[in-house]
């Protein structure tokens, strides 16, 4: 019983310095709380004329025109609609809403 209680103590003497580093380093680093974090500010990407630029997947396009998505891919092929890829992913801005909507209206 006396080796363990030796064996004991000397971990004990070993971590104290550790301890005592963290401790120290603890009271140096200013703590912060959720609530209190600084969030880099967000640029939204803008036209020239300052509105927001919004960009739209296939299906979200189709889902705000009432149309399916095989619908919008057509759109797309024939030149009735302009999008811009990113990556794999076509996107479909606010602004080529607007001039495909536009030129629908011209028709009339």
């Amino acid at each position: 019983m006396n080796a363990e209680l030796q064996l004991q103590a000397q971990a004990s003497r070993a971590s104290a310095p550790i301890g005592s580093q963290l401790r120290s380093a603890l009271a140096v680093t200013p703590t912060t709380h959720s609530d209190q974090r600084e969030e880099p500010p967000h640029a939204h990407p803008t036209t020239q004329g300052g509105d927001h630029i919004q960009a739209y997947t296939v299906e979200q396009v189709a889902e705000m025109l009432h149309v399916g998505r095989d619908k919008i891919y057509q759109l797309l092929r024939t030149g009735q609609l302009r999008s811009i890829k990113i990556g794999n992913s076509r996107r479909i801005t606010n602004k080529h809403l607007a001039e495909f909507i536009a030129s629908l209206e011209a028709r009339k």
